[in-house]
């Protein structure tokens, strides 16, 4: 199994503050903190299993807040909101980002280079 663009961009910036985005207008600066595999959660002889690699990635700040949070949802917003960590789940199988910047503006990657 080999890294899509965005975890190896993710990987690759491990120590700097990034900004991640998403097309619902939230944005969060924060961290790539651990890699790690995972999976979508079928039993692996089922013929839709899919194993991926995903990122923990620490939020420092909500940069803007999705500005129709119930028409747009965002599972990485509804865990920030609750407060219960600062950690969230970044891969292109589960709420992927649609741009990835460091956090002078440097766009490093974006969705649709993904494809």
């Amino acid at each position: 199994m080999e890294y899509n663009s965005l975890i190896k961009t993710l990987d690759e910036n491990g120590g700097k503050e990034l900004i991640l985005e998403w097309k619902n207008g939230l944005k969060i600066i924060g961290k790539p903190d651990t890699l790690y595999e995972s999976d979508n959660g079928l039993e692996d002889d089922d013929v839709n299993y899919t194993e991926y690699y995903a990122v923990v990635f620490r939020v420092i700040e909500v940069l803007i807040h999705p500005t129709h949070p119930t028409h747009n949802e965002s599972s990485v917003y509804d865990w920030i909101s609750t407060g219960k960590s600062s950690l969230v789940e970044i891969s292109l199988y589960k709420d992927p980002p649609s741009a990835v910047y460091l956090a002078d503006g440097q766009k490093l990657w974006d969705f649709d280079s993904d494809e």
